[in-house]
């Protein structure tokens, strides 16, 4: 076996013989090698070729003190334009799939956005002059009560089949959806559904009542239960055009957006949704604006969602009282609603209805949407209008071919 060997650390896994690695721009200044799937970045600030036993790493690099074993011929070829350099490197081989940090112990930044400091950013504005574009994510899903068993996670805390579990979340199915959206309908706050798409067969009326509410769909994929992790760019392809075709099959909607089912991904996630025709992910929690993410078929917009104020965090994580949680709600959004003067901000607030539809729960979020809704500073929309608005401002902001 080959490796990659790293001064602080090196994870071994055979690997096709050939690697053909994509474009990526990234700093002249720092030095790391990242394997996603099949693809390795390499930082190095000259072109020159390799050879089987070469070191990168002192003089062939630009301000870092790494050294990295080259085990296998190969080929470098850089271009310097400004402080990036754009590498392609190619290696015959097997090699190790290694995660190599630079000088300072810190993984190399993996170039999903670009780094960008809130203050100093072109002024976003939201219709009507208001401050905090809010949008509200009910969490729609379906679960299994024995799924197939993933080797990287449980589905379920017990051993299958888990009755307890599966039995709590479809609560939401039967009673906390009803409950939820009418709060929400009776403040005038539209849902943007994260869906996991099997509920379109399995509780069809819960996907008709969100649909002539007019509410708006994502996918969660199909069901909860089922994680992306480890799947081949084929099998989360099938997943993506199901999600598609089964959304405008049951509502007329063709989604535009994404959240990785149970929030689990791969290295493609990305790139496959930009190729599908999706414009926008809920799938990075770095903002509290839109921002762009890269991918290898154009920037995509990434739409803030949120782990601090969903509800599944406040109530399993956190162990919030209703009460705490509704005050988190109003505090979050007072505080984006006063930064958002300067440039608008985004407030996400993601429920799941087995929790927020609960009885002792609905009167303290009721209270939440009538206080944002009296407030005045709040463009309460759904998700893609304000990918939309956000697009309309920002030049590259949307999927090029």
């Amino acid at each position: 076996m080959r490796t990659v060997k790293s001064p602080i650390s090196t994870v071994v896994r055979p690997l096709p013989q050939t690697i053909a690695l994509a474009d990526k721009g990234i700093a002249a200044d720092r030095f790391a090698a990242l394997l996603a799937g099949e693809a390795l970045w390499l930082n190095t600030a000259r072109a020159r070729p390799v050879v089987a036993g070469d070191m990168i790493g002192d003089g062939a690099t630009s301000g870092s003190r790494d050294r990295i074993d080259i085990p296998v011929a190969g080929r470098l070829e850089a271009g310097v334009a400004g402080k990036s350099v754009t590498a392609r490197f190619e290696l015959s081989g097997h090699l190790a799939d290694a995660a190599l940090v630079g000088h300072d112990g810190a993984m190399d930044d993996p170039g999903l956005y670009d780094v960008a400091q809130w203050r100093g950013r072109p002024k976003l504005v939201w219709p009507e002059g208001r401050t905090c574009a809010l949008w509200v994510a009910p969490n729609l899903e379906t679960y299994e009560i024995d799924p197939p068993a993933h080797p990287r996670r449980k589905s379920w805390a017990r051993p299958h089949p888990d009755v307890v579990g599966y039995a709590h979340r479809d609560y939401a199915n039967r009673v906390g959806h009803m409950r939820m959206a009418d709060v929400m309908s009776e403040f005038g706050f539209p849902g943007s559904v994260s869906l996991s798409v099997a509920l379109c067969q399995h509780h069809p009326a819960i996907v008709a009542d969100a649909a002539a509410r007019g509410w708006e769909f994502f996918s969660h994929g199909i069901y909860n239960t089922r994680y992306a992790y480890d799947m081949d760019p084929d099998q989360e392809r099938a997943i993506i055009r199901d999600s598609i075709d089964t959304v405008e099959a049951a509502t007329g909607q063709r989604i535009r957006g994404w959240l990785a089912p149970a929030l689990t991904h791969t290295v493609n996630t990305l790139d496959l949704i930009a190729e599908a025709g999706l414009d926008y992910t809920c799938d990075l929690y770095h903002d509290d604006q839109p921002t762009l993410a890269k991918t290898k078929h154009g920037a995509i917009t990434a739409i803030p969602y949120s782990l601090e104020v969903n509800d599944h965090y406040g109530f399993f994580i956190y162990n919030m009282s209703p009460r705490e949680y509704a005050d988190t709600l109003i505090r979050q959004y007072e505080r984006l609603a006063r930064e958002g003067e300067a440039s608008g901000t985004v407030m996400c607030i993601p429920l799941h209805s087995y929790l927020i539809g609960q009885p002792h729960r609905i009167g303290p979020f009721r209270d939440v949407l009538r206080h944002i809704a009296n407030d005045g500073r709040a463009w309460v929309a759904k998700a893609g209008e304000i990918v939309d608005a956000y697009r309309a401002q920002v030049p590259g902001a949307g999927v090029s071919a």
